[in-house]
């Protein structure tokens, strides 16, 4: 019996890939859609350049840009889950300002009006499928965050100063998994396709060096911002335990979408 077209196969990929929340898809469905799309494109070794491309052409891939989240003053939190998800989903971020009335979402772009208020809005920019998994991600962590300290405060009863230097160690923990993962997946599809040691890795450098590029070509005006925060000095005992809670930390990824546009201002470059 003979294989399947890889353009078929690339063909299924895309429409799983398209069962989305925002194409009228529930949370579950996208979700199973998803993974098995993942599970496709790893049994087939095709690489996300293959299914983003048109007419068979890597070359040609689609790009978006898209809102994640009202960022309000930008955190200790938000700052680490960016650099996580621009490490390994590829995508660059930057902000804009929109104005909005009390209590409803920011939208629109200009000067504030008389009983609304400016918004600073975080948007990301990369291939339709990594802005989508990186906005779910950067969510995500956020939450997490904010869960896993809870749970160590009520088992440790450390100090609510010990959060910055826990979620440090969350951010590490998390961070360093996903780089082995990845290392791991990178052994396993260079194996199954009988290529040389480091191929797939020079792939994905490739992936990230053509999103830079894009994107800079999209925004050739943008200004670079930079954002520091001070090192927490408190105890080794709550780096330690995020660092943990950070290696056995597990994601569901889901699918979304959303589009807007306004006065933009890069995120600080990690």
């Amino acid at each position: 019996m003979s294989e399947r077209p890889k353009e078929d196969v690339i063909d299924r990929v895309r429409r799983l890939l398209a069962k989305t929340e925002e194409n009228g898809c529930t949370r579950a469905e996208a979700e199973s859609a998803f993974r098995m799309a993942s599970r496709i494109m790893a049994e087939h070794n095709i690489a996300m350049a293959e299914v983003e491309a048109r007419d068979g052409r890597p070359d040609d891939i689609s790009w978006l840009e898209d809102d994640v989240i009202d960022t309000g003053r930008w955190s200790l939190e938000m700052n680490l889950a960016y650099g996580i998800v621009r490490e390994f989903f590829f995508v660059e971020g930057f902000f804009v300002r929109r104005t909005a009335w009390a209590g409803e979402p920011a939208r629109g772009r200009g000067e504030a009006r008389r009983g609304q208020t400016p918004r600073k809005v975080l948007r990301f920019f990369g291939t339709a499928t990594n802005v989508e998994a990186a906005r779910f991600t950067f969510t995500a962590l956020i939450d997490a965050f904010d869960r896993l300290f809870a749970e160590h405060r009520r088992a440790s009863g450390c100090a609510a100063s010990e959060r910055r230097l826990f979620v440090s160690g969350v951010a590490q923990g998390f961070a360093e998994k996903m780089r082995d993962e990845r290392r791991a997946m990178e052994i396993e599809r260079d194996l199954a396709a009988g290529r040389a040691s480091g191929s797939t890795a020079i792939v994905l450098a490739s992936v990230q060096e053509r999103t830079v590029r894009a994107y800079k070509e999209a925004h050739p005006d943008m200004k670079k911002s930079r954002t520091t925060f001070a090192a927490p000095r408190r105890s080794q005992s709550s780096l330690d335990a995020g660092y943990a809670a950070g290696r056995s930390l597990s994601l569901n990824r889901a699918l979304g979408g959303g589009s807007a546009k306004g006065n933009a201002k890069e995120l600080p470059d990690r």
